[in-house]
């Protein structure tokens, strides 16, 4: 009994025909979120803290099909993290900054329409600021990123992305108002994996 109904779930999820998804006109919603909390114990000779972090993470996207297979939207990410913990000598210490980012996409799928699976590409560029919640420190930061893999359609309307690629991004931060002169500069290189659900909305 269970595997017939187990048989009757696969079929109806693959029974709608995904031909209409990659159309001109037609919409792409979607996007993926993440957490994470993780503790974080340090010592040396000359320092020792323990630290918890958490995190998280949401980026929703939104793409428009301006020829079959080529869509080109907006993407958007906003994190909120937290390290809280102990420094050297027990004075405690809390962390806490929000990064928001914003900007253009766009991706391409290489294979025929009418296959339940196909192959993307999509490159991003993205620029916003990050503050810091407890010395109000402020700055600047943008990232680029190119992703290549398949995705796989559940049906007419709904699929699921398994993607890597690579991810550079900067980030310039001011210190304080008290400091003006000094900037902190982060820069940051790699491969990255990402899972994400797009959702195609047909046009009427």
């Amino acid at each position: 009994m269970k595997q017939a109904i187990f048989l009757l779930i696969i079929v109806f999820l693959f029974s709608t025909s995904p031909l209409a998804q990659l159309n001109k006109k037609n919409w792409l919603v979607g996007g993926n979120g993440t957490f994470s909390s993780t503790n974080d114990n340090f010592s040396a000779t000359t320092v020792a803290y323990e630290y918890t972090r958490t995190n998280i993470q949401l980026s929703p996207s939104i793409g428009y099909f301006i020829k079959d297979k080529l869509a080109v939207g907006i993407k958007s990410s906003i994190s909120w993290r937290k390290n809280k913990g102990l420094s050297v000598g027990s004075t405690q210490s809390t962390d806490t900054y929000l990064r928001t980012d914003f900007g253009p996409s766009i991706r391409y799928y290489f294979l025929e329409k009418e296959k339940p699976f196909n192959i993307l590409a999509d490159l991003s560029y993205q620029f916003g600021n990050v503050k810091f919640i407890e010395s109000k420190d402020k700055g600047i930061r943008n990232n680029l990123s190119i992703m290549l893999g398949p995705v796989i359609y559940f049906n007419s309307s709904i699929g699921i992305e398994f993607l890597v690629g690579y991810k550079t991004e900067n980030e310039k931060l001011t210190t304080s108002t008290n400091v003006p002169q000094y900037f902190y500069t982060n820069t940051k290189k790699g491969f990255l994996v990402s899972i994400g659900f797009q959702i195609h909305l047909e046009k009427l």
